[in-house]
């Protein structure tokens, strides 16, 4: 039972409670486990959710983030694991890659973006368009600690949100 209890909280503490996919802290731990050359993430939110909500009320907006989660699951890039920083704001974590993919990575999610997501409603299917705003960040070292990564990508959303497009982060 013990070690059943100890596995429970782990999950608890690694894992984002609403949509069940690793959170900022398994971001941190992970990096620190892999960073190098061929590391990067790519960190996005999400454009609109905050209409999405107004118009369809705020479980619409928990509805489109659960399907986003279940498309990250699916996404075919090896070697990749998508995690909730907070709200609308995403990472995921390559590995064994170069700029050059991780580009053509954040370009392939983009266009996901571009489709409407289906969402059941009240017994209707709702299509709901949401844009992102993204950065792409290589992690060729391990960051000084899970603030000064989490402020890095702060950054890089912020700098994408001016921008109004994908920006390649090279400090």
């Amino acid at each position: 039972h013990r070690k059943q209890e100890e596995e429970r909280i782990a999950y608890l503490a690694y894992h984002d409670q609403s949509l069940g996919i690793p959170n900022s802290l398994k971001l941190s731990e992970d990096i620190d486990n892999c960073a190098g050359p061929d590391t990067y993430i790519l960190c996005f939110d999400l454009k609109g959710l905050r209409d999405i909500n107004n118009v369809y009320g705020r479980g619409a907006g928990d509805m489109l983030l659960e399907k986003i989660a279940e498309w990250s699951e699916k996404w075919p890039e090896p070697d990749a694991q998508m995690y909730r920083i907070k709200g609308d704001d995403f990472v995921i974590l390559l590995r064994n890659h170069t700029e050059e993919t991780a580009m053509k990575a954040a370009a392939g999610i983009n266009e996901r973006f571009d489709i409407a997501w289906d969402v059941e409603l009240n017994g209707m299917t709702q299509s709901m368009y949401t844009g992102v705003h993204m950065g792409v960040i290589q992690v060729a070292n391990k960051p000084e600690s899970q603030t000064a990564l989490l402020n890095v990508i702060e950054v890089v959303l912020t700098m994408a949100r001016k921008e109004n497009k994908t920006i390649l982060f090279d400090k």
